[in-house]
């Protein structure tokens, strides 16, 4: 909705922005992180997330020619050390089901983030994106509400309802538009390193808000 109105205000059908691959793949992307952050802890499924973006994009910028520089290939190699230990089989490991959802998730948002490069009109090409997964989207998650009360009651509350719409008009709807800006202006491993700021800083919100171990 947010989008909307930020994108009708430019004047211009949302039917004539964005595409089908992109809302597949923020479609996939969105089920996928939601599902597994059932059973996974904030910084777990951030550092799962990002280092499968990385994996997507970086993979991609190699096949298309773009030479790693020294520190982007060390950052690189960092932050697959970091996933490989992080998932390595032992009392500590994260919910296997949980981490390959959240893999699955990070190849979405990296391609979804590779198909916005060079995007004339960011805004309302999210939007458009917006627009062609909604309706599948709501399908789903009406069919999730309908499950889910058939085997006990969903329970609502404001502060609940006020997070998530905070979520899907900010974080989500504004966040996303300013991501496909910002693309324009940086190199697909630059974009994908960058996005490693993420996990540190939702582990830190897990231990902070969500009372999580350090």
């Amino acid at each position: 909705v947010v989008l909307y109105a930020l994108a009708r205000a430019r004047g211009a059908p949302l039917r004539s922005h964005g595409s089908w691959r992109g809302a597949g793949c923020l479609l996939l992307y969105a089920i996928s992180f939601a599902v597994a952050y059932r059973s996974l802890e904030a910084g777990t499924g951030a550092l799962i997330l990002f280092a499968c973006v990385q994996f997507t994009m970086m993979g991609v910028a190699w096949r298309n020619g773009e030479r790693l520089r020294r520190r982007t290939l060390v950052g690189f190699l960092l932050a697959t050390g970091g996933l490989v230990c992080l998932l390595w089989p032992d009392s500590t490991a994260p919910d296997p089901l949980g981490a390959l959802l959240m893999a699955l998730a990070g190849a979405s948002w990296g391609a979804y983030s590779l198909l916005g490069r060079g995007a004339e009109a960011p805004l309302r090409i999210t939007a458009g994106n917006f627009w062609r997964a909604a309706p599948l989207a709501l399908a789903l998650w009406t069919l999730a509400l309908w499950t889910e009360h058939a085997q006990s009651p969903a329970a609502w509350s404001a502060t609940g309802l006020g997070l998530a719409l905070a979520s899907g008009g900010l974080t989500s709807g504004l966040g996303y538009a300013l991501w496909y800006r910002a693309l324009r202006h940086l190199r697909v491993s630059s974009a994908a390193i960058a996005q490693l700021s993420v996990p540190a800083i939702a582990m830190l919100g897990g231990v902070w808000l969500l009372d999580e171990a350090l």
